[in-house]
């Protein structure tokens, strides 16, 4: 509640920025294997603050939650399973509407960074209070709403916004 409580003195990117740094800064990376001895497990925010540590569904997942409860409107908050083209793997973010552009908040870094910036990201799931949402190759912006379709490919140019369909 002391992330949340100092997030909501703030506003707008600022208000992102400090969930982000404290979040990040509160939690240690450690696999689900090291921590649990179980291939995969998502864990409630209040569970992986305690314990310091997680992997990175468990940053998004705690970063989803306080975002929310710092008064960002939930139709512009997203947990996206991305695919990361470079280290060739599969990861965790979250992505905050502000000003009609998508940040991603990653367990990666403290900076907020714009979707159409990560280029080796390809999204494949987008999560919400609607849902789950599978996003579609063709669809250019990620964020914006979730997709139904298959992405066998990414599809997407350097530098392009990244959207999927309603």
């Amino acid at each position: 509640m002391d992330i949340v409580d100092a997030a909501r003195r703030r506003e707008g990117r600022s208000r992102v920025g400090e969930i982000n740094r404290a979040v990040n800064l509160a939690i240690r990376p450690m696999s689900d294997v090291a921590q649990y001895g179980v291939p995969d497990l998502w864990t409630a925010p209040i569970q992986t603050l305690t314990a310091g540590a997680g992997d990175c569904e468990d940053y998004a997942i705690a970063k989803y939650v306080a975002l929310e409860e710092a008064g960002v409107a939930e139709e512009d908050l997203r947990l996206v399973v991305v695919r990361d083209t470079r280290r060739r793997e599969d990861h965790a973010v979250v992505a905050v509407r502000l000003d009609g552009r998508w940040l991603v908040l990653d367990n990666r870094w403290l900076a907020l960074v714009e979707d159409v910036e990560l280029e080796t990201y390809l999204p494949m799931f987008g999560m919400n209070r609607e849902g789950v949402r599978r996003f579609v190759a063709a669809q250019q912006r990620v964020f914006s709403r979730g997709a139904t379709e298959p992405a066998p490919a990414p599809l997407r140019s350097q530098k392009q916004p990244l959207e999927h369909a309603s």
